[in-house]
């Protein structure tokens, strides 16, 4: 910014310069002008041819008529030579030598009369002859001295007009100059106004972030706090402390507040990050979903005797692909905003899963606060899972996209019973299976006890597949997950789809 007003100043500065070049050599090209009418050569050639003139007229008028006194063709001589000697002085015979056609004429006429001088000294009227000589050479000469002056007068008018051409070339210069120091001035006048104005636009706009900045961290400090005196509260309760049970409470308690600032500190260096939210995206169902939301709030539903109730699609059996674990965190930290700074004791939390999109909406008994730092680092965190937050009084409406994921099975089991039970625990789960070896099977399910093929034949039937046993294998590793039982299934399916889904996008 302060390159401005000098580069500025030197634009005006070069404009004005080339102004008051434009004008001096106006002025120049004005006196040449002058001096130029002053050194006319076509006057002098035309007094010269004039002169000429006159000489040849005496000479005639001496011949016809015997009467005219010689003095006269004599003066006429004289005066003639006089002409042509003035005519090579000065400035008029300096413009005189620039001109070779002219100059040329000049020497021819100073030789011819220096020629004929000595016949005029000597001239007698009884000396027709000599007249008649005389009239001859100079009616011979002639031509000359008037293509002479007609050079002279070209020549004149030839200067004059360079001269005029000169001065509009430097009134021109002079004037795009003036119109162009004009502009410069107008055009930084109004970006200064300009400049002036977006910096108090800016000017304000910081002073409101810093105030905004004071506001966010003085509520930030105190949302710490919170979960840190808890944390630090139980621990110093269970120094002293022998009872079992109560220490194992306090326990539970210092490590859900532990959770909750660890949460709270992850979430708020996630949104100061500049660029876009890594997402860590996992395979999971709304039921999760709302369980993970329940264990992270409980601590605090329980210190502060608030009640929470689940509704909607709970139990939906579509198998979603989303970041999980932010999505809980942005849940809890409306719930924990509305529990803890609204003071709310009855929290509904309605779920479901429609037009890939995760729907929540959190209600409360009482008026939300919007400049919490809990629901700030919601609306961030949503916001930068690609949904939004809506705002209604005593309400929370959230919606987050997300992928709803239909998946295949194929089983190979040698026990019917085994067979019957892991497929309807698939079905029952949402999971297609299917009967026949068609590509694209998402899970392959391997009975332990009977490996009818071993898994590297069944990651090259099924690419991209997760292979996992059911119950005790001497290999695991193997295979992408062990299920020891069959309440397990659900579990080591999701965290090997997860495993699976993770490699995926690092590759991509």
């Amino acid at each position: 910014m302060r390159t401005l007003p000098i580069g500025f100043g030197l634009a005006v500065l070069a404009l004005v310069g080339i102004v008051i070049i434009g004008l001096a050599n106006t002025r120049a090209n004005l006196s040449t002008l002058q001096s130029t009418s002053q050194e006319n050569i076509f006057w002098s050639a035309a007094q010269v041819e004039r002169e000429y003139g006159a000489l040849q007229l005496a000479i005639g008028h001496m011949a016809l008529d015997p009467s005219v006194s010689i003095d006269d063709v004599r003066t006429r001589f004289d005066i003639l030579w006089s002409r042509v000697a003035i005519f090579s002085r000065g400035k008029v015979g300096a413009r005189l030598l620039e001109n070779e056609s002219v100059r040329e004429t000049h020497e021819a006429l100073s030789a011819l009369l220096t020629e004929l001088d000595p016949f005029i000294a000597n001239l007698d009227k009884s000396s027709p002859e000599t007249l008649t000589m005389l009239a001859g050479r100079l009616d011979n000469f002639k031509p000359q001295v008037r293509n002479a002056t007609v050079a002279s007068l070209h020549d004149d008018q030839n200067r004059i007009a360079e001269i005029r051409a000169s001065m509009r070339s430097g009134l021109a210069r002079a004037a795009i100059a003036l119109v162009l120091t004009i502009v410069v001035i107008v055009g930084f006048a109004i970006f200064a106004v300009n400049t002036a104005r977006k910096s108090t636009v800016l000017a304000e706009a910081a002073t409101e972030a810093a105030a905004s900045r004071k506001k966010f961290f003085s509520v930030m400090s105190h949302e710490f706090r919170t979960p840190l005196n808890g944390m630090l509260g139980s621990l110093a309760l269970m120094r002293d402390e022998t009872d079992q049970s109560i220490r194992r409470e306090l326990i539970d308690e210092a490590h859900g507040s532990a959770h909750r600032l660890s949460n709270l500190v992850a979430d708020a260096l996630d949104l100061s990050a500049d660029d876009d939210l890594e997402l860590s995206p996992t395979l999971f169902r709304l039921a999760d979903l709302v369980a993970d939301v329940t264990t992270s709030i409980s601590p605090e539903l329980s210190r502060s005797n608030a009640v929470l109730r689940v509704t909607g699609m709970v139990q939906h059996p579509a198998l979603i692909r989303a970041d999980m674990a932010r999505l809980r965190n942005a849940l809890s930290h409306l719930i924990i905003n509305a529990v803890q700074r609204a003071n709310a004791k009855q929290v509904r939390l309605f779920v479901d899963v429609c037009d890939q999109s995760i729907k929540a909406e959190i209600g409360t008994d009482v008026v939300l606060p919007h400049d919490a730092f809990g629901e700030t680092l919601a609306r961030g965190l949503i916001v930068r899972l690609g949904g939004h937050v809506e705002a209604r009084g005593f309400r929370r409406a959230v919606s987050v996209p997300v992928e709803l994921v239909d998946l295949s099975a194929k089983l190979y089991f040698k026990s019917r019973a085994l067979r019957r039970m892991y497929s309807a625990l698939l079905k029952a789960n949402g999971i297609e299976c299917v009967e026949t070896a068609i590509p694209g099977i998402d899970i392959v399910l391997v009975e332990a006890a009977h490996e009818l093929e071993s898994a590297s034949q069944l990651r090259e039937r099924y690419p991209g597949a997760v292979v996992i046993v059911c119950g005790v294998t001497a290999s695991p590793e193997l295979y992408d997950g062990v299920t020891d039982t069959p309440d397990c299934l659900m579990r080591t399916v999701n965290d090997a789809l997860t495993r699976e889904l993770r490699r995926t996008v690092i590759a991509a």
